[in-house]
């Protein structure tokens, strides 16, 4: 890992601790995107494949991650939640895993800066997925938002 990886590697398992022990051992990052690698033995389940709910944890957290750096890139102050997500298991994963986040489209990105800085608030969709053994096990779409006002995400 890079000096940058581990920084941010740091900055997830001190903003959210729970991340320490799902085994995330890896981190990449890219033009592509992020890839998290993790370990199946702290996210199985009953039947020795990985946990849904861990699955789907982690991916969330990879996306978590590449907008909080992507962020820190443009050099921007504001808060990263997440807005909605829609999650397809299409295979059980029975190994240690790799999870991808794919970047929006430049334009994507371009738009999302320039609706934070007029209102403050602004989201960005995100294609995250999890490899199995030959192909996509996991794909999801999610919603990710960024917040000036901390305030503003909480709001009923």
């Amino acid at each position: 890992m890079t000096q940058e990886e581990s920084q941010l590697l740091s900055s997830i398992h001190n903003e959210i601790p729970i991340s320490q022990e799902m085994g995330i051992n890896d981190l990449r990052l890219s033009k592509e995107g992020l890839i998290l690698a993790a370990e199946l033995a702290p996210n199985r389940n009953h039947r020795g494949t990985a946990f849904g709910g861990s699955l789907n944890s982690i991916m969330l957290l990879a996306g978590w991650a590449w907008l909080h750096h992507w962020l820190g890139q443009e050099k921007v102050a504001a808060h990263v939640v997440v807005r909605d997500c829609t999650t397809r298991f299409y295979s059980a994963v029975s190994q240690n895993f790799r999870v991808e986040v794919e970047p929006p489209s430049v334009e994507s990105e371009a738009r999302f800066l320039r609706t934070l800085q007029r209102r403050g608030l602004a989201q960005i969709p995100l294609l995250v997925r999890i490899f199995g053994e030959k192909r996509v096990a996991v794909v999801m779409k999610a919603q990710f938002a960024a917040v000036r006002d901390f305030r503003e995400a909480t709001k009923g």
